[in-house]
């Protein structure tokens, strides 16, 4: 019986074990005035890149200069069962908006 439990424990410790570091492969952050877009990749499998633009909106009362980000994106991922999903997405005035995929 005391076999049994230590070689539970062995096989719970290999388990808990770390797994192997992520690195950053890409990474791009540019912010300008009228906006900003990133981007990054990691050695994961996943990925991020997003976009937003400065725009005008409808003027409220409370608000004559009214201004709205539009916002672009997309990301990807790897599942622990090996498939690969892409999500890309608008936010905006509409609220968020995503569309999603299986790429593999």
């Amino acid at each position: 019986m005391k076999f049994v439990i230590v070689f539970a424990l062995f096989v719970a410790c290999a388990f808990a074990a770390p797994q192997q570091p992520v690195e950053t492969l890409k990474f791009v952050n540019d912010i300008q005035e009228g906006g900003y877009n990133f981007l990054y990749e990691t050695s994961d499998g996943q990925k991020r890149d997003e976009t937003g633009q400065l725009k005008d909106a409808p003027p409220t009362p409370e608000n004559p200069n009214n201004k709205v980000i539009d916002i672009f994106g997309s990301y990807e991922f790897t599942s622990p069962e090996g498939r690969t999903y892409r999500v890309e997405y608008t936010s905006g005035v509409n609220g968020f908006l995503p569309k999603v995929s299986i790429v593999n």
